[in-house]
């Protein structure tokens, strides 16, 4: 079973941040004579946040956030975002993660902010994991040609 592309990029991520942390020490402190250790460290911390990210996903699941239902049409302008909801929350059935539908629809309808997100359990990224997953479905709903702020 293919992993979704979206949790692709999340661990990809996840591996750089990891990398990058304390201004990159682990990579400063590595010593090689060649880069072909250097590729085998890379692999090792990408391993190892897979690793952490199945260990994570082995704990049960929370009960599952309730569904937001787009608000109840109050004048054209409320009809109008009514229907612009729907359309982008079709949109991310099929081309979104559940885990990320719920952080889009936490962000823009109950306005949280990425950090109150990342502490909500059955999330499981980090601030920065957060935005990166609100950056990256903007980008997709703004390539379909529905922008969002």
């Amino acid at each position: 079973m293919m992993p979704h592309p979206s949790l692709v990029d999340d661990l990809t991520q996840d591996t750089y941040l990891k990398l990058a942390r304390n201004n990159f020490n682990a990579l400063r402190n590595f010593k090689c004579d060649n880069e072909t250790p250097l590729y085998g460290y890379i692999k090792k911390a990408a391993c190892n946040v897979v690793e952490d990210e199945r260990r994570r996903r082995r704990v049960p699941e929370p009960e599952p956030l309730p569904e937001i239902d787009p608000q109840v049409p109050n004048g054209e302008r409320r009809a109008e975002e009514a229907v612009f909801s729907s359309e982008v929350d079709e949109f991310l059935k099929k081309h979104a993660s559940e885990r990320d539908r719920r952080i889009f629809w936490l962000y823009y309808r109950q306005e949280l902010t990425s950090e109150a997100i990342s502490r909500l359990p059955g999330i499981g990224l980090t601030v920065d994991g957060v935005e990166s997953a609100l950056h990256r479905l903007r980008r997709q709903l703004r390539d379909w040609g529905k922008p969002v702020v």
